[in-house]
């Protein structure tokens, strides 16, 4: 049986915390995230913010519902921050010890039908040189 993103998220967290990593998640900025806009980097997936997940840089973390939850601290001011699997681009270790872990939220149905367009496409032939005397 395949298991979710949901689930991969969890277990690599899981692990980069028993490795003694330090996690930190790329998210895609959604209206939902009480986050100042000077926060966001503009990457190539969007506005995004990097959130560091160590234990000592949040509290309360929940892993539920494919959300995480956690409570942080922007310039001393404290906010809740829940943030669905979806919006999340990226699980890293800066710590070094385990790669980055991409997620990818096509959905399966749009997988298979721009691979089903790949398949119909006629073949490009290679062009031809024709020497006219």
């Amino acid at each position: 049986m395949q298991k979710t993103v949901f689930e991969v998220f969890c277990e690599y967290l899981n692990i980069i915390y028993e490795t003694g990593g330090s996690p930190y998640i790329l998210v895609k900025w959604f209206k939902e995230l009480p986050i100042h806009y000077s926060y966001l980097s503009n990457v190539s997936y969007g506005k995004c913010i990097l959130l560091k997940l160590k234990t000592n840089s949040i509290a309360n973390l929940e892993l539920k519902d494919n959300k995480i939850v956690f409570d942080t601290r922007f310039s001393g001011v404290s906010h809740k921050l829940i943030i669905p699997i979806e919006q999340i681009i990226s699980l890293r270790d800066v710590s070094g010890n385990l790669p980055e872990l991409f997620f990818d939220h096509t959905p399966l149905k749009e997988v298979v039908a721009d691979s089903e367009k790949e398949i119909n496409k006629p073949i490009r032939q290679k062009p031809k040189l024709t020497i006219v005397k």
